[in-house]
Order: C-alpha cells, then structure tokens, then sequence
C-alpha cells in the first residue's frame, strides 16, 4: 500500500479589519426597572478559504475549496469548548473571490485581552459516507482555528495573528481499490469499513457501486477519515455476495493531509464449519463461521496465512495434540462479529490458541473473542501449553476475554514450563486471568517470556495465587514490561500471596522480571473514577 501526502488542509481567514465589534443601543424611554437585556456583540471577519473544507473539487491532484454559503462556525472562549459564545455564517457576496467571505455573527461575551477564541466548522461525522467529495463537505467537515486577542481598540478587537488559519482535523484519503488475485481488476463495493484495531472509524456505502469509478471520475472512493497513529488499518468491502478484506499494521493518517492509495483486497471464503467433519485446515482468505458438526474438532492456519473469525465456536478434541486454533507458523486473525469461543481440548497440554516459536501470531479486527483452556493441563488460553514454547504474540484489536480458573497457566502467555517470545498488546479491549501460579499476561508456573510491551487499548489483568498481574508466575521469569501513556485503560490486580508491592513485574520469591516502566502520565494511586490507573 502506498501513502503519498499531495498537501496539507489548510484555511486562512484574513482579518482585513480585524475584529470590529458592534455595541447594541439601549432605548432612551425603557424604564428604569425594567431589567435590561443582555448586550451582544456583532463580529465580521473578512476570510478567505484554502484546501480541505466545503465546496471541494478535484484539479489533478489538488483538492479546492470556497464557501458555500451554508456553513457555521462555532465560536468558543479560551478553555470552555463546550458552550460557545457565538455562531458566525459567510456572507458569499461580501467578496469578489468565490474562496472568500466575510463571516458574521453575535457575540454574547466581549473577549479582552489575553483571551483565546476557538473558531469550529463542527459537523465530524464520517458514518455513512458514499465516497464523493460532495458528501465529505457537506457532512464530515471539521476545521478549527483559532485568534489570540489582545485588546480592544477604538470599538475593534485586535489578535496577534491579524489572520486565523483553519486547519481540518480529518485525513481525505483517495482509495482505489483492486483485486489482489487479478491486481487491475477495480473492486466496486456496497460497502467499505474502515477499522483502526479497535472500532470501526469511518463506513462508506456508495449510491451507485456498480458505477463507483465512472462516477468518480478515476476509480476511486474518497473517505474521511480521523486522524490515527500507529494502528492496525483494516479494509472489508462487500462486493455481491463476496467481501474483500485488507489489513495492515503501523498505519497512520495525520489530521490536516491528503492521501492517495491504492489497495490489493483478498477475497474471503466463507467457511461454515457446520459442514465441516472432524478437522479444517484453512487457507488464507478463509471466513470461518458456526461450529463443527461433532462439537469437536481444530483448526490449522498455514504458514503467513490471514484467516477471519466470524461467530465461530470450537473445541480441540480430548487430549488433542494440537490447540483449536493452532498456527503453523505466523499468522494473522481478524475478529468480526459479536460472539468467538474457542477451547482447548480437555486433557490436552495444548492452549486455545497457539503460535510456534520463532512465529508470530497477530489478532486484530473489531470483534469478540472468548478463549478458555480450563479443562487443559496448565496451557495458556493464547500462547504457550504444558512443557510447549510458543512464539510471538501481537493484539491489535479486537474484545478478547482470555480468563483461567483454578489451571497453573496465563490467560495470555507462556504455559507451565514452557516458553513464549514477546507480548505486545497495541490495540483493542482485553480481559485476562491467570490461573493458579499463573500470571494473567506473561509467564505461567515455572514459565518463562519475553518483553511486555502495552502500548494502547484497554487491559483488565488479574493475576492467580501467588502471581502478578502482568509479569511473571511463581518460578517465573519474565523479560522487559512497559506500559506506554497512550492507553486507554490499566487495571492490574496481583493474585492472593504474591509479592506485596508487585501487580506488575516479578510474583514471589524465586520469581524474576526485567525493567519495569509505567508512563508517569498514568494515575498509579488506583482511585475509583480514574480513566487510567494501575490497582491498588
């Protein structure tokens, strides 16, 4: 996928006359115990218009902008951006250039020196779309600017800046989109989702799909898009009865900036595992869904193969030698839809879901998954089993529940006596338990991990008896942990007897980690209310 950034979104409003302010008179005859009405302030500022806002139209690779008329911009004092002071609207005929107006409005509050006012075109909404221009800048418009005053003046307020420059807090992004098989075949979608590893952050259902690249023009869908950092982006176009999914990590659009891209969708089978007898190997591309006719059975992913989850339900057999989801090399998981379980095998030393060494196993997507190995012999949930090393592992996305009752294994990690390479979660909401000895994210009872690294999303962690939360088991070890600032929630609860100050790092003594760092930013005191915090 290429990303190349044509220019920034970018308004200027020229204040030609700066801010001139307008006091109402009060009439000579009102009485005197009359309580009078509030004062207001008129405002008119010359602006002229730049890239990225209403009344877009596409000259090669550029992207034009003028007012259209109907706009408002919402004003707001200093640090209260929830109650403006006043609405202003353009007035299209004050001007000659058709990217210029004059906005004018009333002010309720007259602001004084030192004083900052907020300007918002405010209608950020990128549900619904249907991939024009057209569509962007009538509903998913969101520009902001802002004026520093410093006084007024024979009846005018004045700004550092003598202009102000709205700059939009959204991302255009120009796809075309192909088929990775037949790569110049042009996809038309009914639908588009587009999904950060966590949420679905703009959908596209164009009007005509059919004719989607004759109406646009080139053979594209433009798509508003909130600005992302290091996410997991991933594409589901419904084309017909097929859909088509791309999905790829470290991704980021910067509010302000325009981009084209093209991407090569794979199309997915739809798998219903109902039909299936005894076990699947799946391909890459694979949809898998219901649950297998015997209520037993697990599934194989090949090496570099992406397959998705879609309300799909298994079980590894009794003392299986494989886990129900068991990778044979790296692998990538999508999660969709509301409801995922997977289980280990009863009597098996094999977890739920399991990752060779030396791989890497990726779950992202905007779906549910439930993960048990209760009925195991001290396998993790996600990881590593029994005596059995297993490799990386990387969540980006995704409502995952992975919890152990009573069992010496993590809810995500390595198994009792056994290895696994490093956890990294970026994304997404995860609960996880640890069972006995175990901790809930890292190593279990005499296990072992690598680095910790907890750069976003939300974590619930409970660690087993005599276990952290996030680390290391009893007669673990565990390597570097770091929790990042960008999440969105912490909550870690080292289990009963464990280390008395430790809810994340080493559990007991005999027990080992590497360097703990927790943002400062995070509240640690484990106040109720707190969005962020690390237990107690």
């Amino acid at each position: 996928m290429t990303m190349n950034t044509k220019l920034f979104f970018r308004i200027t409003a020229a204040v030609i006359s700066l801010l001139t302010v307008f006091s109402c008179t009060k009439e000579i005859d009102e009485p005197i115990d009359k309580p009078s009405e509030p004062e207001t302030y008129t405002l008119s500022i010359k602006a002229s218009k730049g890239e990225f806002t209403k009344g877009l139209s596409l000259d090669d690779d550029t992207l034009n902008a003028i007012w259209d008329g109907n706009e408002e911009v919402y004003v707001f004092l200093n640090d209260e951006l929830t109650e403006h002071i006043a609405i202003l609207t353009p007035d299209k005929n004050a001007h000659p250039d058709p990217a210029a107006c004059v906005l004018e409005g009333s002010f309720t509050t007259l602001p004084g020196n030192g004083d900052v006012l907020t300007l918002k075109l405010t209608s950020n909404n990128y549900s619904g779309q249907d991939g024009t221009l057209a569509f962007i800048a009538s509903h998913c418009d969101y520009a902001v600017a802002t004026l520093n005053v410093t006084g007024v003046n024979n009846g005018q307020i004045e700004s550092t800046e003598g202009s102000a420059s709205f700059i939009n807090q959204q991302a255009i992004v120009k796809f075309t989109l192909k088929d990775k098989v037949n790569g110049t075949t042009l996809l038309s979608p009914t639908t588009l989702t587009v999904n950060d590893g966590t949420s679905d952050i703009a959908t596209v259902t164009p009007t005509t799909p059919a004719d989607t690249y004759s109406t646009n023009g080139d053979g594209v869908l433009y798509v508003a898009i909130p600005p992302i950092s290091g996410k997991t982006l991933t594409l589901t176009a419904t084309v017909g009865e097929d859909t088509y999914i791309y999905s790829r990590p470290s991704v980021s659009f910067v509010q302000g900036q325009y981009y084209t891209i093209t991407v090569k969708l794979s199309k997915q089978r739809l798998v219903d595992l109902s039909t299936k007898t005894g076990n699947y190997e799946a391909q890459s591309g694979d949809i898998l869904t219901d649950t297998f006719s015997d209520d037993e059975g697990y599934v194989t992913i090949p090496d570099g193969a992406t397959v998705t989850l879609s309300d799909a339900y298994f079980m590894a057999p009794y003392d299986c030698d494989h886990a129900a989801i068991h990778c044979l090399g790296s692998a990538n998981i999508i999660l969709i839809g509301s409801s995922n379980d997977l289980h280990a095998g009863m009597s098996s030393n094999y977890p739920a879901v399991y990752v060779p060494s030396g791989s890497t196993l990726t779950i992202s997507g905007s779906g549910k998954l439930t993960v048990s190995s209760k009925d195991s012999y001290h396998a993790a949930c996600i990881g590593g089993g029994n005596g059995i090393n297993c490799g990386n592992i990387v969540i980006n996305g995704g409502t995952i529940n992975a919890s152990q009752t009573n069992i010496g294994a993590p809810g995500i990690g390595s198994g009792q006596s056994g290895s696994c390479g490093n956890i990294t979660i970026n994304g997404g909401s995860i609960t996880a338990w640890g069972g006995n000895y175990a901790a809930a994210i890292g190593s279990g009872q005499n296990g072992s991990c690598g680095n910790i690294t907890i750069n976003g999303g939300s974590i619930t962690a409970w660690g087993g008896n005599y276990a952290a939360a996030i680390g290391s088991g009893q007669s673990g070890s565990c390597g570097n942990i770091s929790i990042g600032a960008d999440i969105t929630f912490v909550e870690a609860r080292k289990g009963d007897n464990a280390n008395t100050s430790n809810h994340i790092g080493k559990s007991v003594s005999g027990s080992t980690c590497g360097t703990v760092t927790v943002a400062t930013s995070l509240n640690d005191s484990g106040e109720n209310g707190s969005s962020r915090y690390i237990y107690p």
